[in-house]
């Protein structure tokens, strides 16, 4: 080997060791990475509702993931209803992505809405920043004391309206 071409060679493989490093660099920087994944995008949920502790069949159940308050899940992803036994299973969904970002997660909101007997109940609602949960189980109690909810329900106080809570 002559005197200048080890020199090279090592050149070259610096070279080629910095155009890597430059693109590793980039992608951080960007806020990004190529890892293939799954991101929920809505829970699965499901659970029981019952009315004064007796099961509620033929409700309709909505679920919307609307950024904005949908008072009667209007733009609803999916429309159920329950069985004789007041049971109840929505379906999630999970959408796949190759990149994964780094910086920055998302804003989810969504909710359930429940149609029964003419009146409207707000289920269940869950808002935060990254993803949310990837399955849900509700216990759903309409009594004499809940509130129906429409478009003067005051936002602030919204999550005291809700009759379902997480867990069997």
């Amino acid at each position: 080997m002559k005197r200048g071409e080890a020199h090279t060679e090592k050149w070259y493989r610096d070279r080629d060791n910095g155009k890597m490093i430059l693109i590793v660099f980039s992608l951080l920087c960007s806020g990004c990475v190529p890892l293939p994944h799954f991101e929920t995008q809505r829970p699965h949920v499901s659970g029981t509702l019952t009315r004064n502790d007796a099961p509620l069949g033929e409700a309709i159940l909505r679920v919307s993931v609307d950024g904005n308050i949908d008072w009667s899940c209007s733009n609803a992803v999916i429309v159920s209803k329950t069985d004789s036994s007041g049971n109840f299973d929505l379906e999630g969904d999970k959408t796949f992505r190759f990149f994964r970002t780094l910086i920055g997660d998302p804003f989810y909101i969504y909710q359930l809405c429940i149609s029964a007997g003419g009146d409207m109940f707000l289920g269940y609602m869950d808002r935060g920043v990254g993803y949310p949960r990837e399955s849900l189980t509700l216990k759903c109690q309409i009594t004499s004391d809940s509130k129906q909810i429409d478009e003067n329900t005051p936002i602030a106080s919204i999550r005291k309206y809700m009759v379902c809570t997480p867990g069997r």
